[in-house]
């Protein structure tokens, strides 16, 4: 009985510290910024929208009014959640960038990463509201996607900051050795950030691109770079990267 008590216990402890080991890689990988930051969301979006659609009959009819309404709201930013990082993943859902170009219109704070991770707060925070397992794990995965927006978009502006102090025509020379029919990617931003030795990880680069890229056309060109530089005023690009941290 001692025996298979020690062993049950062993067991426990290496699957704890196996869990453990995993837990840690995987926030190492979401700082290294190889998870991207619209797969998350879409992911998180979509599980929103589904477990709220599924519990919205339930609240109705326990004539729970008010977790009703919070309910339907929810399937409501679920829904606009999905729709805001469809860019990545439009191909294979077939949903269709106008959607994209409205809820930026009408919402223009979730253009910038602060916007977006101070959203995903409010709508975790309205998740775990609701004190039930699936919706606890999804509001707190809410609140850390929340965070890891924060976190990203602050270093994002840091490394963004050093581009200020770059003269023009080098910024000129080294955008144009990385465009392709005079236009940038979120990669090719990468590799100008990475020509001045800013290194940036995927997340960051596109975190970056997006504020350039005013119109969500999917590229930046020479023009549009240097009017995201000037666009903050006497301020230059330290505007834009506290759009982008603050």
């Amino acid at each position: 009985m001692a025996d298979e008590t020690t062993t049950l216990i062993d067991k426990t402890t290496a699957l704890v510290d196996d869990a453990a080991e995993k837990a840690l890689k995987l926030k190492d990988d979401v700082l290294a910024g190889k998870f991207s930051l619209s797969v998350l969301g879409f992911i998180g979006g979509g599980i929103t929208a589904v477990i709220s659609i599924l519990s919205i009959f339930s609240k109705l009819f326990s004539l729970d009014l008010v977790d009703a309404v919070i309910t339907i709201y929810l399937v409501g930013f679920g829904v606009c959640i999905v729709i805001l990082n469809s860019t990545e993943v439009h191909e294979k859902i077939k949903i269709s960038p106008t959607y994209r170009l409205k809820l930026f219109y009408w919402c223009k704070f979730l253009k910038r990463t602060w916007g977006r991770g101070l959203f995903y707060f409010f709508v975790g925070t309205l998740l775990i509201t609701n004190f039930n397992l699936v919706n606890l794990i999804t509001g707190a995965y809410m609140l850390l996607l929340g965070a890891y927006c924060l976190y990203a978009g602050h270093s994002t502006a840091t490394k963004l900051s050093e581009l200020k102090t770059q003269p023009e025509e080098t910024l000129k020379k080294k955008f144009k050795s990385v465009a392709t029919d005079g236009k940038i990617s979120a990669q090719g931003f990468k590799e100008l950030a990475g020509k001045f030795d800013i290194n940036m990880n995927d997340v960051e680069a596109s975190i970056a691109f997006e504020g350039f890229d005013e119109n969500d056309s999917g590229s930046v060109s020479l023009e549009e770079f240097f009017s995201g530089l000037e666009s903050s005023g006497n301020e230059g690009l330290k505007g834009i990267a506290a759009n982008l941290s603050v």
